[in-house]
C-alpha cells in the first residue's frame, strides 16, 4: 500500500462488502439503507428505520477495516501474510493452534488516553501461543515464561491461586465451554410445553453447580450473561414459575410426562457438540429418571455445527455459545433468524423483538430486553448448561492491565495490549 493513509472510502468497502455477503446476520441487512462516503474522513450510514442496534453492529467487531487493494488483487482475505491494516502491531508469523506472533507497528497513529502524549503501542512484541496442557500453563506461568493466560477453568484456577498467590487474576461467568441445548419444538414431544419444563425439573441445576462446578458458577447464562448487568435479571429476581423450573423437582417433572401422555417416558435423537460430552452425559443421567432413551450422535464440531445451520437435526441438540451483544443474541430465536435452530417460530416474541430493535431509548430496551428473557425461559425453546467461571491471570509486572481480553467488543490482542507494558525492573527484582 506504500504506506497511504487510511479513508473514509476504505471502511464504506469493508462494510458494503460485509453487507454484501449473505452470511451477515439478518437484521443488519433488513435495516440498513445505504452506506456513503460525504468526503474524505466521513462515512454515512443510513437506517430505514430508528434501530437500536446501529451503533452496535457498527463498532461491536462484526467487520475489521482492510485496504480493499486486497480483495482487488488476491480476490480474499486468506492469507494472512497478504494483510494490512493500521492497527499498532503486525502479524509476522501463525503457526495454526500453536503460536501467533505480532511486533509494533513503528507508525501507529495513537497516543496514550490515560498518559496524555505517549506513543503506543508500549510493547514492541507480543506472541499469543494455544496451550494444550494445563501442567504447561502452571510451569509457563511459575517460571515466568508468559506474561498472561487467558480463560482458565475453576478447577485449574485454585490450584494456580493457591500455588502462586503473587499473580493478579479477574474471573467473569463464560459461556463457551458449556452446551446451550437446543429443543426443537415443532416436533414430537417436544412441541408439549410440559414436556419442556419436564426436562428442565428433572436437573438438578444448583447440584451442579455445587459438585461440578465446585459452587463456582451461575445457572442462568444465557441470553443474557451476569455481565451485562443493566439487562440481567438473577434467578432469585425472576418470576416464580421461572424459578421453579431450576428446582429439581422429580416427582413434578414425572407428572407432566405422564399429562403429556408419556408415563414411561419416550426415545429421543440428541446431538452432542464434541466440547460438551461431559455435561451432556450428565443431562442423559438426569433425564433417563424420566424414562428417557436416547439416540446419541457425536460427529466432528464442523459437522455438528453444518446440522445446527441447516437445521439437519431432530430433537435435541447442543453448541457452545460465547459472549456477544445482549440483544443480538435475543434476535437468535426470531423466526427468520439463521440461528432459530430450535424452529421457535413465535409470533410473540418476534413482535417484542422487533419493538426492542426500533427501540432508541435504554430504559426501555433494558425493559423489553427482560420481557423477552423471561418468555424465552418460559417456553423453553432452549436452555443453558450453567456457566462456571472463566479466570485470567497476569503477571504482577505487567501494568496497565486488569484482566481484559476484549475492548468494545473488538476480540484479538490489539485493543488492549497496545496500552499495557512490562516492568521490567519489578521483574528482575522478582528473580526473572
Amino acid at each position: 500500500m506504500n504506506g497511504r493513509e487510511l479513508v473514509a472510502e476504505d471502511v464504506r468497502y469493508c462494510f458494503q462488502r460485509y453487507f454484501d455477503n449473505t452470511v451477515a446476520p439478518a437484521d443488519f441487512r433488513a435495516y440498513l439503507a445505504s452506506i456513503t462516503t460525504t468526503d474524505k474522513w466521513t462515512v454515512v450510514f443510513k437506517w430505514k428505520q430508528p434501530y437500536c442496534k446501529a451503533v452496535e453492529d457498527i463498532v461491536f467487531g462484526r467487520v475489521y477495516i482492510y485496504a480493499p487493494e486486497l480483495v482487488t488483487t488476491y480476490g480474499n482475505l486468506s492469507n494472512w501474510k497478504n494483510l494490512v491494516g493500521t492497527g499498532p502491531f503486525a502479524m509476522t508469523d501463525f503457526v495454526q493452534g500453536g503460536v501467533e506472533t505480532f511486533v509494533a507497528n513503528p507508525n501507529y497513529w495513537a497516543t496514550d488516553e490515560i498518559i496524555p502524549g505517549n506513543k503506543l503501542p508500549y510493547l514492541g512484541r507480543v506472541q499469543g501461543i494455544v496451550f494444550s496442557d494445563p501442567a504447561a500453563i502452571m510451569a509457563a506461568l511459575r517460571t515466568g515464561k508468559t506474561d498472561w493466560v487467558f480463560n482458565i477453568n475453576d478447577e485449574q484456577a485454585q490450584t494456580i491461586i493457591s500455588s502462586a498467590p503473587q499473580l493478579k487474576y479477574q474471573a467473569c461467568p463464560k459461556m463457551e465451554a458449556n452446551p446451550l441445548v437446543v429443543l426443537r419444538v415443532t416436533e414430537t414431544p417436544l412441541n408439549d410445553i410440559r414436556i419442556r419444563q419436564a426436562l428442565m425439573l428433572a436437573i438438578d441445576f444448583n447440584g451442579i453447580i455445587k459438585d461440578y462446578f465446585h459452587g463456582d458458577a451461575v445457572p442462568l447464562t444465557f441470553p443474557i450473561m451476569k455481565q451485562w448487568a443493566n439487562y440481567y435479571t438473577a434467578l432469585e429476581d425472576m418470576p416464580a414459575d421461572i424459578q421453579e423450573l431450576y428446582s429439581y423437582n422429580v416427582t413434578k417433572a414425572k407428572a407432566l410426562m405422564t399429562a403429556a401422555g408419556y408415563p414411561t417416558g419416550f426415545n429421543v435423537d440428541f446431538l452432542i457438540f464434541p466440547s460438551t460430552a461431559t455435561q451432556c452425559q450428565m443431562l442423559m443421567g438426569y433425564w433417563k429418571e424420566l424414562g428417557i432413551t436416547f439416540n446419541v450422535s457425536t460427529p466432528d464440531a464442523a459437522t455438528a455445527v453444518a446440522k445446527l445451520w441447516t437445521k439437519n437435526f431432530h430433537g435435541i441438540g447442543t453448541v457452545t455459545a460465547g459472549i456477544t451483544g445482549p440483544i443480538t443474541c435475543l434476535t437468535w430465536s426470531t423466526s427468520t433468524h439463521t440461528y432459530d435452530w430450535e424452529s421457535y417460530n413465535n409470533p410473540a416474541y418476534d413482535a417484542l423483538i422487533a419493538k426492542l430493535l426500533a427501540t432508541t431509548d435504554p430504559d426501555e430496551q433494558a425493559t423489553l430486553v427482560k420481557q423477552a428473557v423471561i418468555m424465552v425461559y418460559r417456553d423453553i425453546p432452549y436452555f443453558a448448561f450453567p456457566g462456571g467461571y472463566g479466570y485470567n491471570f497476569w503477571q504482577p509486572w505487567v501494568k496497565n492491565y486488569h484482566g481484559e481480553i476484549c475492548l468494545g467488543g473488538v476480540m484479538g490482542y490489539n485493543t488492549w495490549t497496545s496500552r499495557i507494558w512490562v516492568d521490567d525492573s519489578l521483574k528482575k527484582s522478582m528473580g526473572y
